[in-house]
């Protein structure tokens, strides 16, 4: 769970979801615009997760959904 105010949300623009290896990735940038210039209140959307594994020297990426879900106050 992440709180804050003001400029705060600026230090999350990418998270790693609990629950896992913090090897997943999700960025949210253009989560927080939509949240943002629309001044929603509340607001869930599914994110793409990415994991890169290198092993042998191959490299694979990896998704997983991840359901995320906000609520916001503005003054």
């Amino acid at each position: 769970m992440y709180e804050g105010s003001s400029d705060d949300w600026q230090k999350c623009s990418t998270v790693h979801p609990g629950g896992f290896d913090e090897s997943y990735t999700l960025r949210l940038d253009d989560y927080w615009g939509n949240i943002l210039t629309k001044q929603l209140t509340e607001y869930t959307e599914t994110l793409t997760g990415y994991e890169t594994i290198i092993k042998y020297g191959n490299t694979m990426q990896l998704t997983h959904p991840f359901t995320v879900h906000t609520v916001c106050t503005f003054d």
